[in-house]
């Protein structure tokens, strides 16, 4: 789930499917919880999109801590730097606690988020 939502929220931005990928980048969040976890994340991923314009194609998201005070994930994502043939579709400013949302349906997680854009 976690992988697959800073897929979506790239593919927001580009289309990813046109994304090679040539270089990785990894980097940790730590939160109190799911919910802070997600966010950081996302607006980590945010940050080398809007700024780096380094855009991922590929994601893997591992939890290294999970105490109760401390929580952590390892996330790596593979991709690629925007070039002549990627073209951003939209910005997206910031990644918000609005109506966030994380659940679960049986043995599938689901999230909710809203950007601004």
């Amino acid at each position: 789930m976690l992988a697959n939502s800073l897929l979506s929220m790239a593919d927001l931005m580009a289309d990813i499917s046109l994304i090679e990928p040539v270089h990785a980048r990894s980097f940790q969040v730590t939160g109190v919880d799911l919910d802070q976890l997600t966010i950081s994340m996302l607006s980590e991923v945010l940050f080398f999109m809007a700024a780096k314009n380094f855009f991922p194609c590929q994601a893997q998201v591992t939890p290294i801590n999970i105490k109760e005070d401390k929580k952590q994930l390892q996330v790596e994502i593979q991709g690629d730097f925007l070039s002549d043939k990627i073209e951003k579709h939209r910005e997206i400013k910031a990644v918000t606690f609005h109506q966030f949302k994380i659940w679960q349906q049986e043995d599938e997680f689901f999230l909710q988020v809203y950007f601004d854009v």
